[in-house]
């Protein structure tokens, strides 16, 4: 009996094992593959992305240069459009109010005419 108890525990430790091992190789699979998929990702926008071109040719102080100039050209953009729309709260709108409270009770009356 003891004998076959030892054969049941070794079995199941080698089962253990082997599912562990499974699990070990599938992480690394999955991880192998989000590598690869990252790096085709990065050479897609590299080659496809807007401005791919553009980017290429610019040295990496023209290229903070050229943020700057979008920032700043956005904050302008910004300022002009709070400018023309001002905000001013308007006479005669009601807010809306939306549900009552989840604590409330709430009464359902059926009036059937008669």
């Amino acid at each position: 009996m003891l004998a076959e108890r030892d054969a049941m525990i070794a079995e199941r430790d080698a089962a253990i094992k082997e599912r562990d091992m499974e699990r070990a190789e599938r992480e690394k699979l999955q991880s192998l593959y989000e590598h690869v998929h990252h790096l085709l990702h990065k050479a897609n926008d590299r080659a496809y992305g807007a401005k791919s071109e553009q980017l290429e040719k610019l040295a990496p102080d023209q290229l903070q240069l050229a943020l700057e100039d979008l920032e700043i050209e956005n904050a302008r953009k910004e300022a002009a459009e709070e400018k023309k729309q001002p905000s001013l709260p308007r006479i005669g709108v009601r807010k809306k109010r939306g549900s009552l409270p989840k604590h409330l009770p709430r009464i359902h009356r059926t009036v059937v005419p008669e």
